[in-house]
């Protein structure tokens, strides 16, 4: 049986986007005096650049009338790609769910109207603000700090440290040890239930002293994956399921008396998209081509016309170029010379023994051995 592909999703937060004729809110925080209601799966923050929106929604792949407050891809057309659920495994059943902060400056969601109301889901916060504010970060993180601080990188609460299913740049996966926090990411039940699944990946700890943390995904108590102790540069141990390129990756792993967690950053060095002469690509032959959902691809097209296609256009994340048009030994279909690929990349992985080249943007963050 093939092994879940789906158990760690790393999705790397894409910095240039093609225009859109959408209009985004423009509002990307919430205050103690305003009540925000569920809309109809329309976001009811954005962050400021667009990226991430905040919202309600139900599953696309059930049937039921199930709500969730949650995080999404704002700029990813098609289905809502959640990265991030605050009522994981308490549906609201109809749509009078609404978003508030309460008089001791948590952000509160309630289900009913008027009286009847029933809460949901807080952050509970135990330190209170003099002036709650809650913000909807470009990162895709939801903060709750204090406006009259001016620190405003000091929150109060963070979504960042619930995380779900999904780890984005910046969020960090591992354990506060003064707090008793252990952040791991755990798969939704099903494709139409998103309360914690079986599948967990994270940081486990030896005791007592905890001198070799290890990366482990379990299916329940069962390990299915161990990634070995952190070796200074890497993790040690290899996968047949998951392959994260260590190496010139902004990835960071941190082990002190207070804190174990390792956290990865978007590698953003370019300026701008129309700075074509700092695009680089870098030229990789062992890598799985990415999902094939936002792709264009030519049939008669040369290798300095594949580049120069990818670099005309914005949201042009790689490309792959492919000169075996037999498809003996090629990832891409049989007769395919350039495809192009949009958005973020996922599924990716080292995949020794294939002769296609695959050429990925440094500006597009995908990092490559």
């Amino acid at each position: 049986m093939e092994f879940p592909y789906f158990l760690v999703t790393l999705l790397v937060v894409l910095s240039l986007f093609s225009l859109s004729t959408t209009t985004f809110a423009v509002v990307d925080t919430i205050r103690p005096s305003e009540i925000l209601r569920d809309n109809n799966n329309t976001a009811i923050l954005v962050s400021k650049q667009g990226t991430f929106a905040l919202g309600f929604f139900t599953p696309t792949a059930t049937s039921s009338k199930n709500r969730y407050l949650g995080i999404w891809y704002n700029k990813i057309t098609g289905n809502q790609t959640v990265v991030w659920v605050a009522n994981r495994c308490e549906p609201i059943k109809d749509s009078s769910s609404s978003l508030t902060i309460n008089n001791k400056g948590n952000l509160v969601l309630f289900s009913g109207h008027s009286n009847n109301r029933v809460l949901v889901w807080s952050t509970n916060s135990s330190k209170q603000a003099r002036e709650p504010l809650v913000q909807l970060l470009d990162d895709g993180n939801l903060v709750l700090r204090d406006d009259k601080d001016s620190n405003t990188t000091k929150y109060l609460w963070e979504s960042f440290d619930y995380p779900t299913d999904t780890m984005l740049p910046g969020m960090i996966l591992g354990w506060d040890l003064k707090k008793g926090l252990n952040r791991r990411l755990s798969s939704w039940k099903s494709s139409d239930d998103p309360c914690h699944g079986d599948l967990t990946y994270g940081i486990e700890l030896d005791e007592p002293d905890h001198i070799a943390p290890q990366l482990l995904i379990r299916n329940g108590s069962s390990i299915l994956y161990r990634e070995g102790p952190w070796r200074g540069v890497s993790f040690g141990g290899t996968s047949n399921y998951v392959s994260v390129f260590w190496k010139n990756s902004g990835y960071e792993f941190v082990h002190n008396k207070d804190e174990i967690y390792f956290t990865y950053n978007a590698q953003n060095n370019f300026v701008s998209c129309n700075d074509k002469e700092k695009d680089v690509f870098y030229l990789t032959t062992e890598l799985k081509v990415p999902e094939t959902k936002y792709t264009w691809a030519s049939k008669s097209m040369k290798l300095d016309e594949c580049n120069a296609k990818c670099i005309s256009n914005c949201s042009c994340s790689a490309y792959g170029y492919n000169s075996n048009l037999d498809g003996s030994i090629s990832d891409l279909a049989i007769g395919t010379e350039c495809v192009l690929w949009f958005g973020d990349l996922f599924d990716t992985r080292n995949s020794k023994g294939y002769g296609r080249k695959q050429n990925l943007q440094k500006k597009h963050v995908l990092v490559v051995m």
